[in-house]
């Protein structure tokens, strides 16, 4: 590592200054493994695709990730209910904080009703939109100088599809962020920020928490028609986001 470190060094300060991230990097071989258990496997539904990248591009990918996540602690910009993927927080303090919530509704606000809507994106990295994504980060204030190294690192991605030991030809991925690169959670928390405002309105006894693609909206009222209402109108919403 010692003799190619200041290679990447200015490999590295190349790309985050001039906003292109290498060519040479954006090809990834997608290996599709069995889920366990899942039975018959003559659907795509019961496999996990993992894309292998490229291990220097991993680097710049974490170097970038780093910068990103530093940012968003020193600026505040993302929400701060978002428990994944960010530093100091793990899925404890996710529970530590659903359980309080939880708690505070019974107890210190004198309302008798607590439930939770629990949402889970299907395939959340491989179904992510390169323009929302790019327009969301803008929208958060993420650097320009960032945003062009992130749209060059979305823009004209190849990959391989590896079945058993069939092999594809490669093919261009215009959506999707690839679920091994340690850029790609912190992208998709600027991904899904604005589904956990949604569901964050303390004047409605209602709040969220998000743990990557995972998001549970706790909403509390003191009867159950009026939690029932409030519960049908958010979803209603979480589903409007969807579809934009």
């Amino acid at each position: 590592m010692d003799i190619i470190a200041p290679a990447l060094q200015v490999l590295f300060n190349g790309c985050l200054a001039t906003g292109c991230y290498p060519k040479g990097f954006k090809h990834s071989c997608t290996v599709a493994l069995r889920k366990p258990g899942k039975g018959g496997y003559t659907q795509p539904k019961p496999y996990r695709p993992i894309a292998l990248l490229n291990t220097i591009g991993k680097i710049l990918d974490a170097v970038i990730a780093r910068r990103i996540s530093s940012a968003v602690e020193m600026y505040g910009l993302l929400p701060g209910e978002h428990m994944g993927g960010r530093k100091g927080r793990s899925t404890e303090h996710a529970i530590h904080v659903l359980l309080e919530r939880i708690y505070t509704a019974w107890y210190a606000s004198g309302v008798d009703i607590a439930s939770h809507l629990l949402l889970e994106v299907s395939s959340a990295f491989d179904n992510v939109s390169h323009p929302r994504l790019i327009h969301n980060l803008r929208k958060r204030r993420v650097d320009l100088q960032t945003l062009m190294l992130i749209d060059s690192f979305l823009e004209d991605r190849t990959t391989t599809l590896h079945v058993g030991m069939d092999t594809s030809a490669p093919f261009r991925t215009s959506t999707g962020i690839p679920q091994g690169s340690p850029l790609s959670p912190i992208l998709y928390l600027f991904y899904n920020a604005d589904l956990l405002e949604i569901g964050s309105r303390p004047d409605q006894n209602m709040c969220s928490s998000g743990y990557i693609d995972d998001v549970a909206i706790l909403v509390s009222s003191r009867t159950t028609e009026e939690k029932c209402k409030r519960l049908k109108q958010v979803h209603a919403e979480c589903e409007a986001w969807t579809k934009k």
